[in-house]
């Protein structure tokens, strides 16, 4: 089991969140009151941990104008995680290798790159995959978008690809 942990740079409180994972995108929340010596930790405060992730965590994405993030895997998985209550609102499924990289298109749409040579459009509403992107020849280490009518990826095949998604 895996733990992200977001860090709050400017301490204001003692009082730290602890979760553990239960099962997958069930969280337990502790409270600890505790003497926290500040410079262990360079003045930083481990204030949540997310857990559900069964293997590495590689990427994050703020999602648009929400408290919420998306976190890829090496489990094959994209996880979206409430920021406020520490839950896992949904798991997004269909990658066949690690999840390398995430990018948002808008609100309600991401897509996702991987180890197999994939990009997946996804709608955040539904959790389902839109479209599915084979052009790559390896793995798609990273994507951009580079207005509102395209995406970029760039892979290990030593190729960048740019994609019009009037379509997704």
């Amino acid at each position: 089991m895996l733990k992200v942990d977001v860090l709050l740079s400017d301490a204001l409180s003692e009082f730290v969140f602890v979760f553990e994972c239960v099962s997958d995108c069930e969280i337990v929340s502790d409270l600890i009151s505790d003497n926290i010596d500040n410079n262990k930790n360079n003045g930083s405060i481990n204030i949540k941990t997310l857990s559900g992730h069964h293997s590495h965590v590689k990427c994050l994405l703020k999602l648009n104008g929400k408290d919420q993030i998306a976190s890829g895997s090496y489990d094959k998985t994209i996880k979206m995680w409430n920021l406020v209550d520490g839950k896992c609102i949904k798991t997004l499924m269909g990658h066949l290798d690690d999840v390398i990289c995430l990018l948002s298109i808008n609100e309600r749409t991401i897509a996702s790159g991987g180890y197999d040579k994939l990009i997946k459009i996804w709608n955040l509403i539904s959790g389902s995959c839109l479209k599915t992107l084979s052009s790559h020849t390896n793995s798609v280490l990273c994507l951009i978008k580079l207005n509102e009518k395209q995406i970029v990826s760039g892979s290990r095949d030593d190729t960048i690809i740019v994609w019009e998604y009037l379509i997704f």
